[in-house]
C-alpha cells in the first residue's frame, strides 16, 4: 500500500489531518442523516470513522473527498472545499505511523540469510 509509515512529528501531523477529516465527515454524515439521503449520511459516517482510526485510509479519504466535493457544490459554500483538500492530502500521503494501516501493512523486518 505505502512504502513508509512515518512516526514522530510527521506521523503526528498525519494523525491530526486524519482526526480533522474523520470528525468533519462524521459530523456531516450525522447532519445528512436527518436532512438528506440515508445512504449518503451512512457513507460519510463510515468514511469518517475509517479515516479517524486509520484503516483503509486512502479509500476512506477518497470517499470523504467525493462527499465533501458534493456538499461544496450543492451548498455553494467555501468551507467544504477545505475538506476536499484535507481528504486529498490524506489520500495521497497515507495514514502515518499512528494508524491501524501501519500495524497491518507497516514496517517489516527483512532478514537476509547469510
Amino acid at each position: 500500500m505505502f512504502s513508509s509509515f512515518p512516526g514522530g512529528a510527521p506521523g503526528l501531523g498525519l494523525l491530526l489531518l486524519r482526526v480533522v477529516l474523520g470528525v468533519g465527515a462524521i459530523l456531516r454524515g450525522v447532519a445528512t442523516l436527518s436532512t438528506g439521503p440515508l445512504w449518503l449520511g451512512a457513507f460519510a459516517i463510515a468514511s469518517g470513522a475509517l479515516a479517524l482510526i486509520g484503516f483503509l485510509t486512502p479509500f476512506a479519504a477518497a470517499v470523504a473527498a467525493i462527499g465533501a466535493l458534493n456538499f461544496a457544490f450543492s451548498e455553494a459554500k467555501w468551507p467544504p472545499v477545505a475538506g476536499v483538500f484535507i481528504a486529498a492530502a490524506v489520500a495521497l500521503l497515507g495514514p502515518g505511523g499512528f494508524s491501524i494501516d501501519a500495524r497491518l501493512f507497516g514496517r517489516r523486518e527483512i532478514i537476509i540469510p547469510p
